[in-house]
């Protein structure tokens, strides 16, 4: 295209172009070097304009996700109930008890039903062959064999929540289960009195005393008989823990604990065949438990001895339902 203006000085924009600098070469611009210390940072060509704050981290530098059987074999594995060995020493602190209570309800109801089916070891005898049902040597140690009921991995270890609140629920009982026998009793004396068939007597109140006694000879008498059995078996070298003996005694004190509901029922004769059959019900289950191994580890006379010792304690506690903790005239 032809210029319009026939000079240099006709053309208006002719001073602005004589005036402008002349045009230089872009000089690169060196970036800044990172902070020591800073992660390295890359430019993602497929982030957006949100994303721009984040670093971009190449393909080959991002951790490789593991397979199922690789987070499997590198996860922890699960914790065996039955592998729980008791812990020694440091009896001053609390995690050396805390295992002792090392039980779910499920296994303490499991156990507790035991004793009223006592053919059956409980779970934490099955391994030790005290009834001697597989015919294998009753004074061997534990096994490592895993045994079930309902779908659950039992518990191989004695526990002592299970004896414990037992013998707890059991003396409250009997000091509720007595004050309310001596009320319907002074109620039917009051009643003979009104009669004239009898004198008349004091006011009713509660006999705290009761549940004072009843408290002492069951603590007693559950963790105190089970002591003395242990030591027993301790001195002739029986492959029995203090543990074991407690767990037993405790868990046959559920049988009284049935026994004690069931003499609520103001009837002398019911209360009879309750305490007796309960009481002898309670005493099978223990021997059933020892029976096997002080046959095969005692000799005769110590053998007749314990025993002896086991039915006479038992049924004495038995009776003294009925001589003492109700011992009113109904």
């Amino acid at each position: 295209m032809a210029n319009p203006y026939a000079s240099a000085d006709m053309d208006p924009f002719a001073e602005d172009f004589r005036r402008a600098p002349p045009p230089q070469a872009m000089q690169p611009v060196d970036p800044a070097p990172p902070a020591p210390g800073a992660p390295q940072q890359f430019y993602s060509p497929s982030g957006h304009a949100s994303q721009a704050s984040q670093p971009y981290v190449p393909p080959q530098q991002q951790p490789i996700p593991l397979s199922q059987a690789d987070a499997a074999a590198a996860a922890p594995p699960p914790i065996d109930p039955r592998a729980r060995e008791l812990q020694t020493g440091a009896f001053w602190k609390m995690e050396f008890y805390q295992q002792f209570f090392d039980i779910d309800t499920k296994q303490v109801l499991l156990r507790m039903a035991n004793t009223l089916i006592p053919m059956n070891p409980p779970d934490f005898l099955m391994d030790r062959n005290w009834h001697g049902a597989s015919g294998g040597n009753v004074l061997s140690t534990r096994d490592d064999k895993v045994f079930e009921e309902a779908g659950v991995v039992l518990n191989r270890n004695p526990d002592l929540y299970g004896p414990f609140w037992i013998t707890t629920t059991l003396w409250m009982t009997l000091a509720v289960v007595s004050n309310i026998m001596d009320k319907i009793a002074y109620e039917r004396n009051a009643q003979s009195v009104i009669d004239g068939t009898t004198a008349p007597s004091t006011g009713w109140a509660y006999n705290f005393t009761m549940a004072s006694v009843a408290c002492v000879t069951m603590y007693t008498y559950c963790f105190g008989m089970g002591a003395i059995i242990w030591g027993l078996m301790k001195w002739k070298s029986l492959p029995v823990t203090y543990l074991d003996a407690v767990c037993l005694y405790g868990y046959s004190m559920f049988i009284f604990l049935l026994v004690a509901i069931l003499c609520m029922i103001p009837v002398t004769g019911l209360q009879w065949v309750f305490v007796l059959v309960g009481g002898a019900w309670s005493t099978l289950y223990l021997l059933i438990n020892f029976w096997t191994v002080w046959k095969v580890a005692l000799e005769r006379s110590w053998f007749f001895f314990v025993v002896g010792l086991v039915v006479v304690m038992h049924m004495l506690l038995s009776m003294s339902f009925k001589f003492y903790f109700m011992n009113y005239s109904l």
